[in-house]
């Protein structure tokens, strides 16, 4: 707000200024607003007010000393939020202290003894520009940065070298901008800001089993029961009188053992699992990567019995966030993932899932590689079923029973491997898996077997230099 007269200020007798809240302009009051720039901020945050001067720029949290040309005895300031204006109380009164307390602008009116308008204008406070300049000049060296304030943020501008230096720039300003205000940041980051990254996931698992014994596959069988009478068959002349015995069920025969399995039998397993995924992501973005597949997963069920099913992925799982160093070392946050289904841990008929999962933070230079994980394990397992009773008679009881062992190893390996990356060009081609495919002839695929075309370039001298590196399509 511009106040086009300073009739309307409170007066005091005396030599004492009084500073008036903002009042609004009677209506028919013609106000004037100066086309004139600003003028330039002050490095020793001291100002000479002219006729020519339109606002003054006061940096936030600091004061400034204005001098007027003459003797100030009223103040006016419309938005004492912005900044509060502090006079001498000794002496002659032809400056003033302006007070910067918030990013903003108000006006202000100086008015002399005599009622002259001695400054009419603004009051415009920024951010402390000049002491983040100083700020980058001490911390961050050589950095080609630039800053500038306007009335909705700060801008900062220039080239650095990574997107490490680039984050301590904003890290910086940020101690001198008000959390209220953005930080445009507009630095460009020189050099290369891609990470290639390729993570080898490497397991072995050996199993060993042995079953050694005789399985008894059903109970024992017995012939069908039947009732009868005992009578005795001997002389009335017996201790026992002639009568007859109670009655009663009896089991006449046994009719068989049921099933027997003879078990002899050992078993050798190795398995490998080798999956090398390769990522390309952008300093401080993360990517991800997912080969495996999913399956559903009972998650859910509502009061009318329905149950709600979700795709649990399994596979090798990869989320990577790169970042690019000022000594050109990359930092990775790195989380892999190794997942397949487990019907051992089934319920309700829906399997489980075996993971093995690694999560961590590793500094690597450009093409190191570092290992970051690894598990050994080994699991021994010894089992013996049979009759009881007669699977712990000595000698014997090796006839009723059978036994097995199993022992299963396992370890798992996971390294990684970062480069620094930059695009080929425009007329560079990449190489393709698929680069010189041919589909076989009808001769080839019947008479020769092959799915495809195996060819060499023929038309070299004997004596010419080969081509270096493998080319074709060959797959054995």
């Amino acid at each position: 707000m511009v106040f086009a007269s300073v009739a309307m200020a409170q007066q005091v007798p005396g030599r004492g200024a009084t500073v008036s809240a903002p009042f609004t302009a009677p209506v028919g009051t013609n106000i004037t607003v100066s086309k004139k720039p600003l003028a330039p901020p002050s490095e020793k945050l001291k100002w000479l007010i002219s006729e020519e001067t339109e606002a003054v720029r006061v940096p936030l949290n600091k004061v400034v000393s204005v001098r007027l040309p003459g003797e100030v005895r009223n103040v006016v300031i419309a938005n004492p939020d912005v900044a509060d204006i502090i006079l001498p109380q000794d002496g002659e009164r032809t400056h003033a202290f302006i007070l910067a307390k918030a990013v903003g602008s108000t006006s202000i009116v100086f008015e002399d003894v005599d009622g002259n308008i001695l400054f009419n204008g603004d009051i415009q406070v920024d951010v402390d520009v000049a002491g983040i300049r100083a700020a980058f000049k001490e911390l961050m060296g050589d950095e080609k940065i630039t800053v500038s304030s306007q009335r909705n943020g700060v801008f900062i501008n220039g080239f650095v070298r990574n997107a490490g230096t680039s984050a301590q720039a904003i890290n910086i300003a940020r101690r001198f901008v008000p959390d209220s205000l953005d930080i445009i940041n507009n630095l460009e980051v020189l050099g290369s800001r891609q990470v290639i990254m390729q993570v080898r996931v490497s397991e072995m698992k050996r199993t060993a089993i042995k079953k050694l014994g005789i399985d008894f596959t059903t109970t024992l069988e017995f012939g069908p029961a039947s009732s009868a009478t005992i009578t005795p068959s001997y002389a009335s002349s017996a201790v026992v009188a002639a009568s007859t015995y109670a009655t009663g069920t009896i089991i006449p025969s046994i009719t068989g053992l049921g099933n027997i399995t003879y078990r002899v039998m050992e078993e050798n397993g190795l398995a490998k699992t080798l999956a090398e995924p390769t990522l390309t992501a952008i300093s401080g973005e993360t990517a991800s990567f997912l080969a495996g597949g999913s399956f559903p997963m009972p998650t859910a069920i509502d009061n009318n019995g329905t149950v709600t099913y979700s795709q649990q992925p399994f596979g090798v799982r990869l989320n990577f966030t790169p970042t690019v160093m000022s000594d050109g070392q990359i930092s990775l946050h790195l989380a892999t993932e190794v997942s397949d289904r487990d019907t051992t841990v089934a319920v309700n008929g829906f399997p489980g899932l075996s993971v093995k999962r690694t999560e961590t933070i590793v500094d690597l230079p450009s093409g190191g590689s570092m290992m970051i994980s690894g598990l050994i394990k080994n699991t021994l397992t010894n089992t013996i079923n049979g009759v009881p009773g007669l699977k712990d008679v000595p000698i014997l009881g090796a006839l009723f029973r059978s036994e097995q062992f199993q022992n299963e190893e396992t370890e798992l390996i996971v390294t990684v491997t970062a480069y620094l990356a930059a695009p080929v060009g425009h007329d560079a081609r990449l190489a393709l898996p698929s680069d010189g495919f041919v589909v076989s002839s009808d001769l080839d695929l019947y008479l020769l077997g092959h799915l495809h075309k195996q060819y060499a370039k023929t038309n070299l001298p004997p004596y010419a230099t080969p081509l270096a590196g493998p080319y074709g399509y060959i797959m054995e």
